[in-house]
């Protein structure tokens, strides 16, 4: 409720005559910002708020609308290159401007993320749920993930925590973190590295527990069966290391190569919903056993800031038979930025 309430309270406020002098920049959910714009770059502003510092938007999120000065009011003063404090507003001093609710709006909290990842794109993802009957459960998750494009490079990082506690006793506690790089060659073939590391702090198998920490890496390559800027479908081949180190109750490791074929798609659907999907399937050409997984998200995004999504994994018949297979859906809340 307070944050509702914080989302709808402007910004910034502005006298009539700061009004006459200063841009404004407004976004989508129609959130407003004063200040000046400093850049109009190809796919973004670079716009200077008093209270926010340095903001770089995107242009799909947000207009700006120029000064207008009645011309009794005269020309524009000219500012003095050489007096840094007439050009440059110090973080003091738009910190001194701001109001406690700004800390609960949302937009501030994206604006402020934008400022310190730069142009790395992001978002924040939390899912809980608490159930008393029978017994006393909480669920928690904690996700999050930064992504940046180049002309030919997209490069990804994600990490998600699970922690699920019954009667006060634990009974899951898994993080895992994975990062992906391809490179495109311009011809529709692609290359791809994707290392993840998965601690499983609370496993067990046939009764025992076998926690263990698991490092896979994939190399591979592939085509783009469909390269558009709202849909785009991959397919390729890979090979895969699992390295497995049991930490509990004995130490052990061992490791194991794997070939695989992967699917990858990512749509924009109307309403801004989005949808990505990658599924693979292992075949260990000489143990001739085989296994899948697949992750499905849909997101759907709220506002500028908000956003609502459905994550879905599946692992079955893992290629390293001490790491544990599961089902998981998750209805995560994000913000974006």
């Amino acid at each position: 409720m307070f944050v509702l309430i914080a989302a709808a309270l402007p910004a910034e406020l502005a006298t009539p005559m700061e009004a006459l002098t200063e841009d404004e920049l407004v976004y989508r959910d129609g959130d407003r910002l004063r200040g000046h714009l400093l850049s109009d770059e190809e796919t973004e502003w670079v716009f200077h708020s008093k209270r926010f510092g340095e903001l770089r938007v995107s242009k799909q999120d947000a207009s700006v609308i120029r000064s207008s000065i009645p011309e009794e009011l005269g020309p524009p003063i000219e500012l003095d290159p050489e007096a840094e404090s007439d050009l440059v507003i110090g973080e003091e001093d738009y910190k001194e401007d701001r109001r406690p609710w700004d800390y609960l709006n949302p937009t501030f909290l994206t604006n402020y993320l934008r400022h310190v990842f730069g142009p790395w794109n992001g978002r924040f993802s939390f899912s809980t749920e608490l159930v008393s009957d029978t017994s006393d459960r909480s669920t928690v998750t904690l996700a999050a993930s930064l992504r940046r494009k180049w002309e030919n490079d997209d490069v990804e990082m994600k990490l998600r925590y699970d922690y699920t506690e019954t009667e006060k006793v634990t009974t899951r506690d898994l993080a895992k973190v994975s990062a992906s790089w391809r490179h495109d060659f311009g011809t529709r073939l692609f290359a791809l590295y994707i290392p993840a590391l998965e601690w499983n702090r609370n496993y067990q198998s046939a009764g025992v527990s076998a926690d263990y920490l698991l490092l896979q890496q994939e190399l591979g390559a592939g085509v783009s069966l469909l390269d558009r800027e709202d849909r785009q479908l991959r397919l390729g081949v890979a090979e895969n290391r699992f390295d497995v180190w049991i930490t509990e109750p004995a130490r052990s490791h061992e490791g194991t190569n794997v070939e695989s074929i992967f699917v990858e798609a990512e749509w924009v659907l109307p309403w801004r919903i989005t949808l990505t999907e990658r599924g693979v399937y292992y075949y260990d050409l000489g143990a001739r056993n085989e296994g899948w997984e697949n992750k499905f998200q849909v997101n759907k995004q709220l506002t500028e800031t908000l956003s609502m999504g459905l994550l879905h994994e599946l692992r079955e018949n893992s290629p390293d038979s001490r790491v544990a297979d599961y089902t998981l859906l998750k209805l995560l809340i994000g913000l974006d930025f």
